[in-house]
Order: C-alpha cells, then structure tokens, then sequence
C-alpha cells in the first residue's frame, strides 16, 4: 500500500490525479481521461480507485506543448 504525501505526490514519486492536473494546468477530468486513454502512464491500487500518474520532466514538457 502506498500513501500520499503533502503534494499529492506519494513514495514511489506517483502523483495524485488532482497534483497532476495543477501541474499540467488542466482539468482534473482531462487528467482523467488521459489516463483512461493510456495517454498517462496511471495505476489504480484497487478497481474504481483513484489514478496514480507517473510524471517525469520530459512527459511535463511534452504535455505542455501547445497543440496544433
């Protein structure tokens, strides 16, 4: 089991749906969607749970570009 940090970022550096859209400055339900797409590389700890979404500097960099 895994638990939260201040941050919305927990041990294993996963962060929280809500950390990672404040990051990426979007929406939590594209956060959401992303994951459920496999744009995100996200976990769920148990079915129906909340997302996990691994975030590096260059997955943020890349989500960050503007879109044409």
């Amino acid at each position: 089991m895994h638990f939260a940090c201040l941050g919305g970022q927990r041990g294993d550096g996963r962060y929280s749906t809500q950390a990672a859209a404040e990051l990426l400055n979007v929406s939590r339900s594209s956060i959401d969607k992303w994951c459920r797409t496999g744009r995100l590389d996200a976990t769920q700890d148990a079915p129906h749970g909340p997302y996990w979404i691994r975030l590096t500097p260059e997955i943020i960099a890349k989500l960050r570009e503007p879109v044409r």
